[in-house]
Order: C-alpha cells, then sequence, then structure tokens
C-alpha cells in the first residue's frame, strides 16, 4: 500500500482538494486521509506522469475522467423547404419541452440543467442553412450520453423529426477545455 507520503509533489495539489471539497484547514500531521471517489480519482490522476504540472490543467482533468463537469450540447435545424410554420414551431416547441420530459433512469427526475433555442438572427451569412439552434446543458458526460443514445423521450423526438428536417448538426464541449 503506498502512503501518500511516499509520493512527493501529490500532497499539496490533493490537499488543495480535500479542503475545497471538506471545507479543511491544515492537514493534519498524525491522522490517515480518508478518499472518497474523486479525491481517488484526482490522487490516481496526479500519479500517473503528466502533461503539465499546472494544478488547474490536473483538476481539470481530473473532473472530465470522473464525468463532473457540465456539458453544453448545441443543436442546429435546417427544415426542409416548404415545410409550414406551424410545424416548425411545434418541433421547436417539443425540443425545449425535453428539458422537462427526459427522466434521468435512476432519480426519476428531469436532468436537463438548461434548455434555450431560438430561430436565427445572425447578420454574418454564414448559417450554411441552418435557421433554429438550440443550447442544452447537462451536468456531466453520463447524464449527455444516457441522453443521445437511450433516453426514449429523445429518441422519440428524434424519429419525428423524420421527413421534415433538411439537416441537423449537433456539436458539444465543456467549457474551458480546448484540449
Amino acid at each position: 500500500m503506498m502512503l501518500i507520503e511516499d509520493m512527493p509533489g501529490c500532497v499539496s495539489v490533493l490537499w488543495d482538494h480535500v479542503s475545497r471539497s471538506r471545507n479543511l484547514g491544515n492537514p493534519p500531521n498524525d491522522t490517515p486521509l480518508q478518499f472518497d471517489f474523486t479525491t481517488l480519482s484526482l490522487l490516481l490522476l496526479i500519479t500517473i506522469p503528466p502533461v503539465s504540472t499546472d494544478t488547474p490543467v490536473l483538476s481539470t482533468i481530473a473532473l472530465i475522467i470522473i464525468g463532473r463537469m457540465a456539458i453544453i450540447h448545441i443543436v442546429l435545424f435546417q427544415f426542409k423547404p416548404g415545410i409550414e410554420s406551424f410545424i416548425i414551431n411545434d418541433t421547436c416547441k417539443r425540443m425545449l419541452e425535453l428539458k422537462e420530459n427526459c427522466i434521468h433512469p435512476v432519480s426519476q427526475k428531469p436532468y436537463i440543467e438548461m434548455s434555450s433555442g431560438g430561430i436565427d438572427n445572425s447578420p454574418e451569412g454564414i448559417q450554411d442553412g441552418k435557421t433554429h439552434a438550440f443550447v442544452v446543458e447537462f451536468s456531466n458526460a453520463p447524464d449527455r450520453d444516457y441522453y443521445v443514445h437511450l433516453d426514449p423521450v429523445h429518441q422519440e423526438f428524434i424519429k419525428s423529426l423524420d421527413g421534415i428536417m433538411e439537416k441537423v448538426q449537433a456539436i458539444d464541449y465543456t467549457p474551458g477545455v480546448f484540449n
């Protein structure tokens, strides 16, 4: 069993995480630390030779690995020519209603943190035919993955788009993560 004292350079990073998450003061001198899942994940991460020794970088990587960072899901719609406005309005309304209608399989509660959308009004002219944009926020990657691949309400919504969409495009990102 490896003790934290045997890992030079890790103590300050790990204690910084532990103290922030538990509002603790200085590290104890004679009390063994007990670690939760997040702390153990961070400990594992910092024992692997890092690409960077920058603490914020390590913290960001650790949070991504354990799925604790928000995921922003952007969806762009291009309706087929000739689709009536009431169908477009209904489709957009139903897209926004996914926030309340998509239920987490474990908590049995809605799990989409935020959802907004609207018609394009950009003067730039680089929309490539996309007319409507939606931004959906998830607490973590597992929630987003469930939504994209398994959520029955979302899957039914996707099926309802058949025949009315020219193109649908989605892109996801984690705020502040660029590599």
